[in-house]
């Protein structure tokens, strides 16, 4: 990506239970974007974690999240069909676009977009495949609230 992007700066940093006085100081104020692609749901205290990406970010800066849907039509067929919640050990927290919407407002951020997805990439299965593109084009057109993913466009308010 550093090849690609050379003028792009990359931070790694844990902000799980840090206190804005712990941040590098350099990095306060310093971000334009900060994208937490499919990592809210694995954090233990994911209010002090985005409250601490908030305060890296300039003053107009965005917040970019995505996280699994806790109530996508695939975790309701599977406890139909299977009998079994779809249940991931390394996530601490399910999010539905109430409570990760919640956990926002609570984070003093200003939801600008939320959106749905349904990622037709994670199977190379032929009719898999076609059954979620299918879907897509169709039921989640409609009633986005049961895709697998949730995308979330936020920026702290000041």
């Amino acid at each position: 990506m550093k090849k690609n992007y050379p003028n792009m700066q990359y931070a790694f940093f844990n902000l799980e239970d840090k206190r804005k006085d712990e941040l590098p100081h350099h990095w306060i104020s310093r971000f334009d974007v900060i994208v937490l692609g499919e990592v809210v749901e694995h954090v233990g205290n994911a209010m002090n974690f985005i409250k601490r990406a908030s305060d890296m970010l300039k003053k107009d800066g965005q917040i970019i999240i995505t996280v699994p849907n806790a109530f996508s039509l695939r975790s309701f067929v599977n406890i139909a069909l299977a009998n079994a919640e779809l249940v991931r050990t390394d996530h601490t927290s399910y999010y539905s676009y109430t409570t990760i919407q919640t956990l926002l407002e609570s984070c003093n951020c200003e939801i600008l977009n939320l959106d749905f997805y349904s990622d037709i990439t994670t199977t190379s299965n032929k009719a898999s495949r076609f059954f979620k593109i299918l879907f897509n084009k169709t039921v989640l057109v409609h009633r986005g609230a049961i895709a697998e993913g949730i995308f979330i466009k936020a920026r702290p308010i000041v």
